[in-house]
């Protein structure tokens, strides 16, 4: 194993990973950095975790609709009941798209419970 120096204060910190080089640390003024670990970019604040967290939802939610929509376009003209949900499903892309990302994502996903409701009766619809 190769030799660490580790950060001042004797904080914990991981073992390197092998080929990666010796960690070295140093103080800098936007704070402690080292070499063969990738810097933090910034610090995290709150507002910063919020936006991640927003980022998430909106991800999650348009990952959803857009899975609901291939497989409601792909499964309604074999079972055209399927296209009562549709309009659920209208009403969370507009949620989405308004920048309500949690209150789409809990709409699209009350439509996945209706439709794995539906696959329930009808095994021979297609997985979601």
């Amino acid at each position: 194993m190769e030799a660490i120096t580790p950060p001042p204060g004797g904080m914990p910190f991981a073992v390197p990973t092998p080929g990666v080089g010796p960690i070295t640390w140093q103080q800098s003024a936007s704070g402690m950095t080292g070499t063969g670990i990738p810097p933090m970019a910034e610090a995290v604040t709150p507002a910063g975790l919020m936006r991640v967290g927003e980022e998430l939802q909106r991800a999650q939610c348009a990952a959803l609709l857009q899975r609901l929509d291939a497989w409601l376009e792909a499964t309604v003209p074999h079972m055209p009941q399927l296209a009562d949900v549709i309009p659920a499903t209208v009403q969370a892309v507009q949620l989405y798209a308004g920048g309500q990302y949690q209150a789409g994502l809990a709409q699209a996903c009350g439509v996945v419970q209706i439709l794995s409701q539906m696959r329930a009766m009808y095994p021979a619809l297609p997985p979601l």
